[in-house]
């Protein structure tokens, strides 16, 4: 049936036309799904009359064709969407009797239901269908709560089902009340296991994941996402330890069972009663797929599953795929060349996974890149690193395969950094795998990745990824500087910043230990520091880098008791004064320092540079730009926010405000003490480390002080102690200058 036009000869009012495709329709085999949507129509449309004389069609026709047990299916599905008449009444019971009469309590159960009186279908239908099924011992299940019950009896006279709920609870209602309330469920309904079935739980839980996602998916509507899994088991079944673990033995679980599958970020797993083959269950994701790396997604994530299930490749699957890389590769060949690459370069892969040619001829990959202005550049696009071992191959049998290789390796992902520099020696060029290295020592944040992979180890010994500590230093700075720079995505900045995290803590720290291990302590201090401040690092991470730490150098964590002022590794300051410090070297980097890079170039133009004395200035202050840059951003580093609610108010310290009376009379006077970048000296506001601050810092009240005011030293009393942050009352001493 064309279901959108009968929906429009509904609208219409056209109600013939609508009976006419009904009737050709039955004439075949009836889809039920598209018959309950006609039906529906009609009954929203207010044509219940029609909508009824439908369904006695198609039920006369299904009895007729396919029996009563399939009449009696379709009276199940079709007669809750219809207000109904006598005669549909009387078909349908006499459907129920002929398929369901010998079981017991029948006449009861069909009168109780009111099918044959004035009772509306959809509930008369769920009465019967509940009442039937609910035998002593099944299971039911709340339909509106997580409640389930066990049926004990019917008892014929007093017309009532007794149910006991996983409370212990018994409770007795009529057949339309429990088709009302409850459901019938499946006993490994995991809300059933819970309740009636605990010990069977703790066995399932312990040998049989499987089973047991089975089961919540039956209690969540046929699915549940990795969080009310997570919820439904840790604290009650599993201890929060030993989730990770099971949660792993859970997803192969998954993948070797037909009725179960996953997806998504969170993931969710999904149960499918009727079995599906794998075939059936990557065909959604084959359908959705639209560009090259899409196809190779679905094609890998295939051959993956094929290969852990034991199966054999299915050439109907594969092939409309296959051809589709290959259409893209020749059609995406001039408007889309780098989608062309990777389509290619896709078919490749598929071939390197035993998967069959395409039907079509098309350009091969190195063909493709042999087009380009830059092939280098080119594939730097690349964002699927399993293609990069196609790519390699290709650009290794260029005749410029050296210098492109050489190009090639900074940019490649981490993993395809020995095959790159395995084809440069072959090529007799290890000298440029050297050359390349040394420059990342040089310049960290250009070649982020190139360092990881020093960090790791490469194959063959490569001289600058010898010396760990000092690659330990240049990572640090490399993800300090990758993660504020935000001329890269924030996607790449993630990505390269996880995977510097990663080789560090690898193999649980064994080449940071080592690196550890060849520093002196003053060397070591520093790298705490680092790892205490590095943006990059995860609390795990950090925790486990400290650690390594602290085993190695014990002395470094001892706690020494320091006075917050007098503490050289932090900057204490108000968050107003942070903000502005913050505003202040964000115009360095994105205004100040790009004026002075266009003032070289213009001085360069100008002629010989040994000559040129406004190329020379020009290149002092960018010495000095870069020198102020990275000082401001060290000591951001070391920033730490005053906490107004936290001030001492019985002795002085960082962020109070004092009341001095002079020694030899005279009015009080007051002087407030907050962060470098909030000193303000017309309002009496000091930095915290000028000698004038340190000398109060720690005093009580009563307590004396020596300050030196317009050139003369006198002697001072602290009268009162309060918050520089309550500004009321914090004027300068008239006519006098306190030296800092």
């Amino acid at each position: 049936m064309d279901i959108n036009k009968i929906k429009q000869w509904i609208r219409n009012g056209d109600v013939e036309s609508v009976e006419l495709a009904w009737l050709e329709a039955i004439e075949q085999t009836v889809d039920i799904a598209e018959a309950q949507n006609v039906l529906k129509s009609l009954r929203d449309a207010k044509r219940s009359p029609a909508a009824n004389e439908l369904a006695l069609m198609l039920l006369e026709a299904i009895q007729k064709r396919d029996g009563q047990v399939t009449a009696m299916e379709a009276v199940v599905d079709l007669l809750p969407l219809l207000e109904g008449d006598d005669k549909l009444r009387e078909i349908a019971a006499g459907l129920y009797r002929h398929v369901h009469g010998k079981v017991e309590h029948f006449d009861a159960f069909l009168k109780a239901s009111g099918l044959q009186a004035n009772q509306s279908l959809s509930r008369a239908v769920r009465t019967l269908e509940t009442s039937l099924t609910a035998l002593p011992g099944v299971y039911l299940a709340d339909r509106y709560g997580d409640s389930v019950a066990r049926v004990e009896q019917y008892d014929d006279l007093m017309g009532q089902f007794t149910i006991t709920l996983g409370s212990g609870e018994q409770l007795q209602l009529e057949p339309k009340l429990l088709g009302d309330e409850f459901a019938v469920v499946d006993e490994t309904d995991f809300r059933v296991l819970s309740k009636f079935r605990k010990d069977e739980l703790k066995i399932l839980i312990k040998k049989d994941p499987g089973a047991v996602l089975v089961g919540l998916c039956k209690a969540r509507d046929g699915k549940i996402n990795v969080g009310g899994l997570k919820e439904a088991l840790v604290g009650k079944y599993l201890n929060s330890s030993g989730w990770s673990g099971w949660w792993s033995r859970a997803r192969t679980a998954v993948r070797r069972s037909a009725l179960l599958s996953i997806e998504g970020r969170p993931a969710v797993v999904s149960y499918h009663p009727n079995t599906r083959s794998l075939e059936d269950e990557m065909a959604g994701p084959a359908a959705e797929a639209r560009v090259p790396l899409d196809h190779l997604a679905v094609l890998q994530q295939y051959a993956s599953e094929v290969a852990f299930r034991k199966l054999q490749i299915e050439p109907t699957f594969v092939q409309p795929i296959l051809d589709k890389l290959a259409d893209q590769a020749g059609s995406f060949r001039y408007r889309r060349p780098s989608e062309a690459i990777e389509a290619a370069l896709s078919l490749d892969a598929a071939a390197a996974m035993g998967m069959p040619a395409p039907g079509q001829e098309y350009p091969s990959a190195g063909e493709l890149i042999d087009a380009t202005d830059d092939p280098v550049e080119a594939l730097w696009k690349l964002e699927e690193p399993s293609l990069w071992e196609m790519a390699i191959k290709t650009i290794a049998a260029r005749e410029d395969a050296a210098s492109s290789l050489a190009r090639l390796l900074p940019a490649a992902p981490v993993g395809q950094m020995d095959d790159i520099a395995e084809c440069l020696r072959k090529a007799g060029h290890a000298e440029v795998i050297d050359e390349v290295a040394n420059a990342a020592l040089t310049s960290p944040a250009a070649n982020a990745l190139l360092l990881v992979w020093l960090w790791q180890g490469p194959a063959k010994k490569v001289q600058a990824a010898q010396d760990k500590r000092v690659l330990l230093s240049r990572l640090f700075t490399m993800m300090d500087d990758v993660a504020r720079n935000e001329n890269i995505s924030k996607v790449l900045r993630r990505s390269i910043v996880q995977q510097a995290r990663s080789a560090m803590i690898a193999k649980k720290c064994k080449t940071f230990r080592k690196a550890i291990l060849q520093m002196d302590v003053d060397m070591a201090g520093a790298i705490k520091r680092s790892v205490e401040r590095n943006e990059g690092l995860t609390l795990a991470s950090r925790e486990d880098l400290l650690e390594v730490l602290r085993t190695e150098f014990y002395a470094l964590f001892a706690k020494i008791k320091i006075d917050p002022w007098l503490d050289e590794n932090v900057i204490w300051t108000t968050e107003d004064a942070m903000v502005r410090y913050r505003v202040e070297l964000k115009e360095l980097f994105d205004i100040t320092m790009p004026a002075n890079a266009r003032d070289i170039g213009a001085a360069a133009e100008r002629g010989d540079l040994s000559e040129n004395s406004e190329w020379k200035f020009a290149m002092e202050e960018k010495q000095r730009y870069e020198a102020r840059a990275k000082h401001m951003k060290n000591e951001l580093l070391q920033t730490r926010i005053i906490d107004p609610d936290r001030i001492p108010l019985d002795v002085v310290g960082i962020g109070s405000k004092v009341a001095l009376r002079p020694d030899d009379g005279g009015d009080l006077f007051e002087l407030s003490f907050l962060g470098p970048w909030d000193a303000d000296l017309e309002r009496s506001i000091y930095n915290y480390k000028a000698p004038v601050s340190q000398e109060h810092m720690g005093k009580k009240l009563g307590e004396k002080v020596q300050l030196t005011i317009d050139g003369m030293e006198k002697g001072y009393t602290i009268e009162q102690i309060g918050s520089a942050f309550d500004t009321e009352n914090n004027s300068p001493p008239a006519d006098s200058n306190v030296a800092q």
